[in-house]
């Protein structure tokens, strides 16, 4: 067969530059990408890393877009054209021939961030792919964002008959995988194996040898492979022999469904052995992965990102024009061609990101009309603006050059673990609410550490934090869940009771802080910690200046650029989008299919603000203040509706999301509307009494009616008796 390519690389006008990489091995030659079919030969092929592509004048056959898989923009294209297609793209200037290489390892990309300290090395399963679920890992764990390589073993041979000529065996393979980390500048212990299936045995085998920092095994099917129990170069490729000398530095994560007889069984042979940590799940089936992640948990599964020690990187190579484009389309999820054509029409905290990416990025100081045009105007509006700027670059700019923040300016007394801050509690009095741990004393908590952990990634003191102009920046909070575990929830953690609170910290852009405290296990290990089941408070800040008084903040982004030292997300958080659902009216937590509404229509209290308690030393409405106002409204409802106090007291929090939306003056008054909804259970084989409570509450301050906060809960109370039963069952029945 003649004109079939081993490689193919798209090109596009803008000069970005795409990685290719071939499917196949010498030895395997024969199979050309023209004759690529059924299960065994349909690698994902090509990886494109860049801009946005626009395929709309290529037909339609000759490449079928699968999915976006990063913010950053890079794609997956799952086949290659025909013949007669490929030659008339290749005539067309489309796509350009590239030599087959007899020594290009077979893997499927290899994405190099120079701003990450962290090599990730996944291998794949029998499917050529991280399960079926694999864009979805990769963009849930964040890997796309870290330096990371994916390795595909296309012969079936579970990765101990090598890859390529350039590691031909096993221990060709472990050289050759410790040469990838040593030219990229990794260490052993920021050198991590990902792996599925009998990619999670070759994960595990790989790991000791390569003395990496962790690994993550996914069902691994075996303990030893199927044909081999010794490589030509030496190694053990039993795991038992190998792994009785445990390498004294790598853990072993294994990942697998209780249910699976032949998983199990292999778990517990891993078991006792050195070094593994053993996570049982409670999914069907050999592919854990996908149940895995639509539980959330590939969001927590990894180390958080790490920054290489040298901060002088440049951004992407292209122009600031479709930067720009490409941030407002992953700022806004609208494509491109919407931002083109429509009005911008941004709220304020995306208007203070677009602000600061352009001057930033783009080298220009934009005037203070800025806003309106990015309420009113368009995406032509905005970039001439940018283009009269004199100081006006048309190509990104270099990120800022920032030093190494102090250890510890705020002489806490957590410590610094990776990146988390790690800080042992004892529940005393003044954490305490009506019933065990209370909801607002946690936040305070909470809101506390993540001030202190700021100050520490970034080294700037709060009473430091100050805009271009030198007004003093708070981080006031716009978004805030707290999730407890089942069935006690917050009421759990009783006085005296003691755990660690894990805090994790990351950005996007330079004026939204995103932070997550996990209550774990006092002393627990927080790189083997497993957080999927733990109890965790997320607080998302945003920075405003006062503005005409407490009841009016603006949004702004702190002048250091010492804030570059906290880690960065590539895409607009979870809280943000939730933020914006909150503001459309729409219910930020859904409703349990047994409550049933108490009330047709919600029940409206006012309350007023009381300086001495409720305002902080900024004078504005303490952020955890706000759940304890909604708390003695939803008792208010309550109660006249017939539910006595000391069941009242009981309620334990198990679930709650509240976006704040404006805060109020100390002279206003508060009006807070409750929907109740409750359900009830009687004792019974399956379980003792339980009563439960869904809230939706929206507080507004009465000088102008204006939203301060939407908030919905989910409820459960302590020690129920048949008589508390009783009386939630006669008000559900009304």
């Amino acid at each position: 067969m003649t004109d079939s390519y081993d490689v193919i690389q798209l090109r596009l006008a803008d000069g970005y530059e795409f990685g290719t990489f071939e499917p196949t091995v010498a030895y395997r030659a024969k199979y050309r990408l023209a004759k690529f079919v059924g299960r065994r030969m349909r690698p994902k092929l090509l990886v494109l890393r860049g801009s946005h592509v626009d395929l709309s004048h290529v037909e339609a056959q000759a490449i079928r877009l699968v999915t976006r898989i990063s913010p950053l923009d890079v794609w997956e294209y799952e086949r290659m054209p025909n013949k007669a297609v490929i030659n008339s793209l290749v005539e067309r200037g489309i796509l350009e021939r590239h030599n087959y290489s007899a020594d290009t390892p077979q893997f499927a990309s290899l994405i190099r961030r120079p701003d990450c300290s962290q090599l990730f090395i996944v291998l794949t399963g029998a499917q050529k792919q991280m399960s079926s679920a694999h864009d979805t890992f990769l963009t849930d764990t964040q890997l796309i964002d870290r330096n990371l390589l994916i390795l595909r073993d296309v012969g079936m041979n579970q990765y101990v008959e090598g890859l390529s000529s350039a590691a031909p065996s096993f221990g060709g393979l472990v050289s050759w995988l410790d040469g990838v980390r040593h030219g990229l500048g990794i260490t052993r212990d920021n050198t991590y194996l990902i792996g599925n299936s009998i990619g999670g045995f070759a994960s595990i085998l790989l790991g000791h040898y390569l003395e990496a920092g962790e690994v993550w095994a996914f069902a691994p099917p075996c303990t030893r492979p199927d044909k081999f129990t010794r490589s030509p170069g030496g190694f053990d490729l039993d795991l038992e022999v190998a792994l009785a000398e445990h390498n004294e530095r790598t853990r072993f994560h294994i990942f697998f469904n209780s249910s699976h007889e032949r998983d199990s069984s292999t778990a517990e042979r891993f078991g006792a052995m050195p070094g593994v940590i053993l996570h049982p799940q409670q999914g069907n089936g050999h592919g854990l992965l996908p149940q895995f992640l639509a539980g959330g948990h590939g969001r927590t599964l990894l180390p958080p990102y790490r920054r290489a020690d040298d901060a002088d990187i440049l951004a992407s190579a292209g122009s600031g024009r479709t930067a720009l484009l490409d941030f407002l389309s992953i700022l806004t999820g609208a494509p491109q061609e919407t931002i083109r054509e429509q009005p911008l029409a941004l709220d304020s905290l995306a208007m203070v990101q677009v602000i600061d990416f352009a001057e930033t990025r783009c080298g220009v100081r934009l005037p203070n009309s800025t806003p309106a045009l990015l309420n009113d105007g368009s995406f032509e509006d905005l970039w001439a603006l940018i283009e009269a700027s004199p100081s006006f670059d048309s190509k990104i700019a270099p990120l800022p050059i920032v030093t190494a923040a102090p250890k510890n300016p705020t002489g806490g007394r957590e410590r610094h673990i990776d990146g988390r801050m790690v800080t042992d509690i004892e529940v005393g009095m003044p954490l305490t609410g009506r019933n065990n741990l209370g909801e607002a004393p946690l936040l305070k908590l909470a809101g506390d550490l993540q001030w202190r952990h700021t100050a520490q990634l970034s080294g700037v003191p709060s009473a430091e934090t100050v805009d271009d102009e030198g007004n003093r920046l708070y981080a006031t909070f716009y978004f805030v869940e707290c999730v407890m575990p089942e069935p006690l929830g917050m009421a759990a953690f009783g006085e005296n009771d003691q755990f660690s609170i894990v805090s994790s910290l990351s950005r996007f852009g330079s004026s939204m802080l995103e932070g997550e405290h996990v209550l774990a296990p006092l002393g627990a290990d927080t790189v083997g910690l497993d957080v999927h089941t733990l109890p965790v408070v997320r607080l998302s800040n945003s920075f405003v200046r006062q503005w005409e008084g407490a009841g009016w903040l603006k949004k702004s982004r702190p002048a250091s650029a010492r804030f570059a030292l906290i880690p960065e997300l590539h895409e607009p958080p979870e809280a943000y989008r939730l933020l914006k659902t909150a503001g459309n009216g729409q219910s930020i937590l859904a409703r349990p299919l047994d409550a049933v509404a108490l009330i047709d229509t919600a029940s409206t209290i006012e309350m007023s603000i009381e300086p001495d308690r409720d305002l902080n030393g900024a004078g504005l409405l303490y952020f955890a203040n706000y759940p304890v106002f909604l708390d003695m409204a939803e008792r208010t409802v309550l109660s006249k509706l017939g539910l006595d106090q000391a069941l009242l007291d009981r309620r334990s929090l198990l679930h709650r999301r509240s976006a704040y939306l404006s805060n109020a003056s100390a002279d206003d008054t508060l009006e807070v509307s409750v929907l109740p909804s409750m359900w009830a259970k009687e004792a019974n084989e399956s379980g003792p009494a339980s009563i439960g409570l869904h809230v939706e509450l929206v507080m507004c301050r009465r000088s102008d009616g204006r939203q301060m906060m939407v908030s919905s809960a989910r409820k459960t109370f302590s020690e129920v008796t048949p008589e508390d039963v009783a009386a939630v069952l006669s008000l559900i029945v009304k």
